[in-house]
């Protein structure tokens, strides 16, 4: 397979290279500009494209991919970032493109992470990290269970019931079956039943469970734009301070003579 690398550093650009070749891979190209991606991939016709998308810079890395993607159509593509990137991620995968990965940088190094992830997208298939999803989908925001407009976009999410949405809504929050089995107050049966119905109206017959989740979720997410941030609390407010103690009279010693007199406060 011959695979572009992007990344701005010089020490992960050598030792991704150095992984690639072991894997048996041609390395086309190496990059330390994202910008220069489309044209490289027009020269050198690669079938993938490994690139580092952290931030601040990952989405001039993603409008790198998608660029070279149309310049090259089937090109396959890998990014990675050091910690999940919501709108990163829903980018990449939103634009419906075979083929296309995210995975954690402490995963792309590892070179029986890597290496199967290529072979994967280059197949046309996809790869994300489970983590990454339940972090897009908290990202994302809970819905209502009616249809709203990831439904209206995409018939065959507008064609799920209202219990099977909210089986997917969980699933985008990271949840396994027995736990939304427990949100949700059914059996683990149920739950399974409703998950393997989701899989069979969004045509996600093959590959798989894990991949099916992933794919489902990201169906999803790349379906609705990211929730509103919700707006900052006012800080709380301040009680006037309290005024100063009066300060205590000074005692005055009484006449010779004179009885004292006690002063009651």
């Amino acid at each position: 397979m011959r695979i572009v690398i992007v990344d701005g550093s010089s020490v992960l650009r050598a030792g991704l290279a150095q992984t690639l070749r072991d894997g048996g891979h041609e390395v086309a190209a190496v990059l330390a500009d994202a910008a220069a991606l489309p044209a490289a991939a027009a020269r050198c016709r690669p079938d993938a494209v490994l690139a580092g998308a952290r931030q601040p810079g990952g989405d001039a890395v993603v409008d790198a991919v998608l660029a070279a993607g149309r310049e090259l159509p089937g090109l396959a593509a890998l990014l990675y970032c050091a910690a999940p990137a919501p709108a990163l991620a829903a980018r990449l995968f939103g634009a419906r493109r075979p083929g296309a990965a995210l995975l954690l940088l402490d995963q792309a190094v590892e070179a029986e992470v890597l290496l199967p992830a290529l072979e994967r997208v280059a197949a046309g298939g996809t790869v994300a990290d489970p983590g990454a999803v339940g972090v897009l989908g908290a990202a994302f925001g809970p819905r209502a269970s009616g249809t709203g407009e990831a439904e209206r976009s995409d018939p065959a999410l507008g064609s799920l019931s209202p219990r099977e949405r909210d089986v997917l809504r969980l699933m985008a929050l990271g949840r396994t079956n027995s736990a939304i089995a427990d949100d949700l107050c059914v059996s683990p049966g149920t739950v399974e039943k409703r998950v393997a119905a989701i899989f069979a109206k969004l045509g996600l017959n093959g590959g798989d469970g894990e991949n099916r989740r992933v794919l489902a979720v990201l169906r999803l997410l790349s379906a609705r734009p990211p929730a509103r941030p919700l707006p900052t609390a006012p800080p709380p407010a301040r009680f006037p301070a309290r005024p100063p103690a009066t300060a205590p009279l000074p005692y005055r010693r009484p006449p010779a003579g004179t009885a004292p007199r006690i002063r009651v406060a």
